[in-house]
């Protein structure tokens, strides 16, 4: 068909159209061709969206508003793959850990993951003798999947003592340990979160400290006082003496 001389192809969207029409009405006839053609094609994928699966998630959606209104949230993977759940990541969460995820719109979680962050102090750390005199550091694994820097505290000084790991009630014995004080204090190590490419610690705990009996060993080590070492003056006055 010919409209103001321009040629346009006779098409099924152009059937009502005619040289007599002009070059706005074909085009609107275009456009409610095309509108015509999406509201049919959004009704065929409505059914087909009756069941969808989204990143391996199965949503009984219905329509496709549900899905196309929906929220894109970016998940912790960390808490999603150890304890099946959904929580939000944070800005300490790596980008490898962090899992795009769509949820029918209000249905979006809103808690925040607790595991990318610095580590909180551990608060209930004890030390008492074993049965072998030497120091036993017990305390409270403060949360799940964390490391626990045990140092032995001397003045302002610490100095790593050992990392240990686990859950619930952790020990650990002090083998090394001589007679005298022996002082300690603990801080929690997160595995996998860095600050400045260092492993993120938390504060230290109180200092807890413990008398270690000198071993036998050790007490032979100590300088003894004998007679030999001992200046007697033999010419003392006794009769004298106050």
């Amino acid at each position: 068909v010919k409209l103001n001389g321009l040629t346009m192809m006779q098409t099924p969207e152009l059937a009502n159209v005619n040289s007599n029409s002009t070059v706005t009405s074909a085009i609107q006839a275009i456009d409610k061709a095309i509108d015509d053609k999406a509201d049919k094609a959004d009704a065929e994928l409505a059914k087909k969206l009756e069941t969808v699966t989204i990143n391996g998630h199965v949503l009984n959606t219905g329509t496709t508003e549900a899905v196309i209104n929906g929220a894109e949230v970016k998940l912790d993977g960390y808490t999603l793959k150890s304890e099946h759940r959904a929580v939000l990541a944070n800005a300490f969460t790596p980008k490898d850990s962090t899992v795009g995820e769509v949820f029918l719109k209000g249905t979006a979680p809103e808690e925040t993951t607790q595991y990318w962050a610095v580590p909180k102090a551990v608060r209930n750390v004890r030390v008492e003798l074993n049965e072998n005199n030497k120091p036993v550091i017990t305390f409270s694994a403060a949360e799940q999947g964390m490391n626990y820097c045990i140092y032995t505290i001397s003045g302002a000084e610490r100095t790593m003592l050992a990392n240990i790991s686990g859950d619930g009630t952790l020990r650990y014995t002090d083998e090394a340990a001589q007679g005298g004080m022996a002082s300690y204090a603990v801080a929690v190590e997160h595995p996998r979160l860095t600050v400045l490419g260092k492993k993120a610690q938390g504060p230290l705990s109180r200092t807890v400290s413990v008398i270690v009996p000198y071993s036998a060993a050790e007490q032979t080590n100590v300088p003894e006082v004998t007679l030999e070492d001992t200046e007697i003056d033999y010419d003392f006055d006794w009769e004298n003496a106050n």
